[in-house]
């Protein structure tokens, strides 16, 4: 399919990891929950367990992807302690406006990273290196033609656990 051959990977390993891929987007496409923030006496608090819930049904997404959702989502509420509510709603913004590691609350397309509504998307690459994979997605609009947006590319950063592929972390183009 996509993948550059090594020893250890197969025409299998590049249609798994694609699939896997493609099952999480569709579901971002579809309407995968976002995290709202929710102020509770001054303190931000997002609750986490419908979202959590729905990620966990996919059956794409790694232990290592959650730990690391939890830890944003911490690392998120803990500065914006920092922060008083009054100063938030005094902006009327969302505090992703004025916290460093908070800017995936109410962005609807977190996954994206924009709050733009794509028309689809495509693996553009997978690289396998023994158990782990790398998948690249592009975003695009259909405006009487394909046009794609290189600058919001994706990349999936996947593992084989059990001969299954999951994801393990998902990075922004400005990321690397």
């Amino acid at each position: 399919m996509f993948a550059q051959r090594t020893e250890s990977n197969s025409e299998e390993d590049s249609l798994a990891i694609a699939k896997t891929t493609i099952k999480f987007y569709e579901s971002v496409f579809s309407g995968l929950p976002y995290l709202r923030e929710n102020w509770q006496n001054g303190t931000l608090r997002i609750d986490t367990i419908n979202y959590m819930h729905q990620l966990r049904e996919l059956g794409v997404l790694s232990e290592k992807f959650f730990k690391s959702e939890v830890d944003k989502i911490h690392a998120c509420e803990t500065a914006s302690s920092k922060i008083p509510y009054t100063k938030v709603r005094d902006c009327g913004c969302s505090v992703s406006m004025l916290v460093d590691g908070c800017d995936f609350l109410e962005n609807f397309n977190n996954w994206m990273f924009t709050q733009e509504r794509y028309d689809g998307f495509e693996v553009a690459d997978i690289n396998i290196e023994q158990d782990l994979g790398l998948g690249v997605i592009k975003f695009y609009y259909l405006n009487g033609e394909k046009r794609h947006f290189d600058f919001i590319t994706a990349r999936i950063h996947l593992e084989r656990y059990e001969n299954k592929w999951l994801i393990n972390r998902i990075e922004r183009r400005s990321d690397y």
